[in-house]
């Protein structure tokens, strides 16, 4: 009862509509004012009426929708972000070399956790090292800014259920099965303990785009028309 309009907003978005800020906002502030006014809430129910219409009945991925908004409620009240990851942590610390671990997730969200803890444990190509600088190396590759004595790499392709086992077991469908498998390393090798990284979001510049002219440049449409002639002309 103490949550804020954006903090709730965050929850939601960040565990639930994460396609979607502005609902997530939407979601928040509905559901804030009708405890304003209606006191606590004492059901799922009413909670899932007030999701209800704020999204006027329509969930583009075919849910209830009210579900992502539960989703995101038990995801954070129950940690599993954090949960998670320790999960991950401890299974591979106590894999002998050459062990694997097998995962499978249910959500979107989840597919993220795991593949960015996997990014975060991979250790470095040889390649990059060659020609990239130590900071660049270990913001692409941030297990060589530790001293972890481990690394783990993505066996293959994440596993789908088969159509067969969809039809016997309809749960089974958005499953995805990943294989990691834990291989020893150097830590002093490759190193980039040390090194100041810049956070993610300084690592990406929008470029600055051309004037788009359209129609306009009809020496441009006419030099792309002859081309496409020409095209099916040999084709």
């Amino acid at each position: 009862q103490t949550v804020t309009a954006p903090e709730l907003a965050w929850v939601i978005h960040e565990h639930g509509e994460d396609s979607d800020v502005l609902l997530s906002q939407r979601l928040a502030e509905a559901i804030l004012e009708r405890q304003r006014v209606a006191g606590p809430y004492r059901s799922a129910l009413a909670l899932a009426e007030v999701c209800r219409e704020v999204k006027q009945g329509i969930d583009d991925r075919g849910h209830h929708p009210a579900k992502l908004t539960f989703q995101a409620l038990r995801a954070f009240l129950n940690h599993e972000v954090e949960q998670t990851e320790a999960f991950l942590v401890g299974a591979l610390e106590r894999l002998a070399p050459g062990g694997r671990l097998v995962v499978i997730t249910y959500r979107r969200r989840e597919q993220t956790q795991v593949k960015r803890f996997l990014r975060e444990h991979e250790a470095a190509d040889p390649r990059f090292a060659a020609f990239m600088s130590r900071q660049r190396l270990g913001e692409l590759y941030p297990l060589q800014t530790t001293d972890f004595p481990w690394a783990c790499r993505q066996v293959c392709e994440a596993l789908r259920p088969t159509p067969a086992e969809c039809e016997r077991n309809p749960r089974a469908r958005p499953a995805l099965l990943y294989i990691l498998e834990k291989e020893m390393r150097d830590p002093y090798a490759l190193s980039a303990r040390g090194t100041m990284t810049r956070p993610p979001e300084h690592q990406f510049q929008r470029p600055l785009a051309l004037p788009f002219r359209g129609s306009e440049d009809q020496e441009a449409v006419e030099t792309l028309s002859g081309a496409a002639v020409k095209a099916r002309e040999a084709g």
